[in-house]
């Protein structure tokens, strides 16, 4: 028989790997925790099936890249390491998926870099995102040292290992250069990529180079770890904070960036120069090379970090991890319902039926793989159609949300939130354009942006209480957490906490 969908849970693939559950899912490809018969774990990568034949290609290539990556000595202590790739059936007991593409890389419980950052509150201290900055530096270099640019550096795609050092992952959109002398390689034509870390050149559809497309992003990166935010929202005219940049107003760039934010005063004048320069609006504006940020005085105290420094940063690390997923919300003392709220994250089957009755009583809850769910906990009474019926109205009433009741009691429906950015290329496609020569293209369309979609449901835990499951069906994974808090502030009001 032939799979409807993809397996999950004690699937084999290959006959080799064992799948245990889902731990992310891009436009092309799902990514699953799988052991193999040395009862090892992996990340695998599978191709979803009836691809267009552009996307088959892109998923080769970067298994071709990986494999030159993993080459050169080294490479896993910077890139995410290649094992093994082909084509193979994914069976359990009768049923087979037949002749699927796959690739199979180191897995990384540790999670990505966002998620950390996510548990600051306000970003990282200077002196441990510059650590954090120069090994995403070094991973970088290493990959244009071997001619190949990533084009999609973001949060999402910087895993931590044990000793929380970056690890650079997804090489999907990523491209090998040619090189046409010390320094300098051909122009690059590929306009695909994440758009809140996008260079201009790519918005205004000409050609780039790789290098600095990839410098812009880690400009991005850079004013993320030490704000947990960015100064615009996309890098072109749409975007009121960029304009000022481009007309190099950058007082009032800056000034934006951190009003009503006293956090962000605090960043030091040698980082916003760094970052300055980074996000430069002309590619030719911005350092030549990585070699040429890792001599900006920002970093010069970092070549004299002891081992002292580091263990300083790893513990602070730990101590992050060591936090609950989110706060614990104290009892307020107005209402009688004292309720708490406690969130965390788990993973579980997309086929969530198996692990749920209909009446709302969980069986089970796998508690392995990524943050592929979150979950919020309360203790205490609760009126579960009304606070279902309360969540999505507000949902739909004050973010405008879409909404996919699957149920009559209204315990589970999908809430749809507006892409932003798509808002953003609308209004930019609709202005005119004053700059010579620039294309009239159709941008939103180009990078195909979705809106997100979240799957929230809830149920009565078997412990007591209530927890309220979130499942990002669809969309960026920063958008999530991003409609994540907005949900949780109005579970918070609704409490009265």
């Amino acid at each position: 028989k032939d799979l409807k969908k993809d397996l999950e849970n004690d699937s084999i693939l290959n006959e080799i790997y064992t799948i245990n559950s889902k731990i992310g899912e891009g436009e092309h490809a799902k990514v699953y925790l799988v052991m193999d018969i040395n009862k090892e774990t992996y990340a695998a990568k599978i191709l979803k099936e009836n691809q267009e034949q552009v996307d088959i290609n892109a998923f080769y290539r970067e298994i071709e890249i990986l494999k030159k990556i993993n080459e050169v000595k080294g490479s896993e202590r910077l890139i995410i390491k290649y094992y093994d790739s082909g084509k193979g059936d994914i069976k359990k007991g009768s049923l087979v998926s037949s002749n699927r593409d796959y690739l199979i890389n180191n897995y990384f419980p540790n999670v990505n870099l966002y998620t950390y950052l996510k548990k600051t509150k306000t970003g990282f201290e200077e002196k441990y995102a510059k650590i954090i900055f120069w090994k995403i530096l070094e991973g970088i270099k290493f990959l244009h040292d071997l001619s190949i640019c990533h084009l999609d550096i973001k949060l999402d795609n910087i895993v931590l290992d044990s000793h929380y050092n970056p690890i650079i992952m997804d090489f999907g959109l990523s491209s090998e250069m040619i090189k046409k002398g010390p320094d300098d390689y051909e122009y690059l034509k590929q306009n695909k990529g994440t758009p809140k870390f996008m260079c201009p050149e790519m918005f205004k559809m000409v050609k780039y180079k790789g290098i600095q497309a990839d410098i812009f992003s880690l400009g991005v990166i850079l004013i993320y770890l030490v704000s947990n935010k960015n100064a615009f929202v996309l890098a072109n005219k749409s975007d009121d904070s960029y304009k000022k940049f481009i007309k190099k107003d950058y007082k009032g760039f800056w000034d934006s960036f951190i009003n009503n934010e006293p956090h962000l005063i605090k960043i030091s004048e040698e980082l916003k120069k760094l970052y300055f320069k980074l996000i430069a609006y002309l590619e030719s504006n911005r350092p030549k090379n990585i070699s040429e940020i890792f001599n900006d005085p920002w970093l010069a105290d970092v070549k004299n970090y002891t081992n002292e420094d580091y263990q300083q940063y790893e513990n602070y690390m730990i101590n992050l991890e060591k936090q609950k997923d989110n706060e614990t919300l104290e009892n307020n003392n107005q209402t009688n319902l004292n309720n708490q709220i406690n969130e965390g994250n788990r993973s579980m089957s997309s086929d969530d039926e198996n692990y749920f009755d209909f009446d709302i009583k969980p069986k089970c809850i796998n508690k392995t793989g990524l943050n592929a769910m979150n979950y919020i906990k309360i203790n205490g009474y609760l009126n579960p159609i009304d606070f279902m019926s309360f969540l999505l109205k507000k949902l739909r009433t004050e973010f405008n949300c879409g909404i996919h009741v699957e149920d009559k009691k209204k315990l589970k429906f999908e809430a749809t939130f507006t892409n932003e950015i798509r808002d953003e290329l609308e209004k930019y496609e609709s202005s005119k354009d004053e700059e010579e020569g620039e294309q009239e293209v159709d941008l939103a369309d180009i990078f195909q942006l979705k809106d997100s979609i979240i799957m929230i449901k809830l149920f009565e835990s078997i412990n007591g209480g209530y927890e309220i499951h979130f499942i990002k069906k669809q969309g960026e994974y920063m958008e999530y957490c991003k409609h994540f808090e907005e949900i949780k502030n109005i579970i918070k009001d609704y409490l009265n906490l």
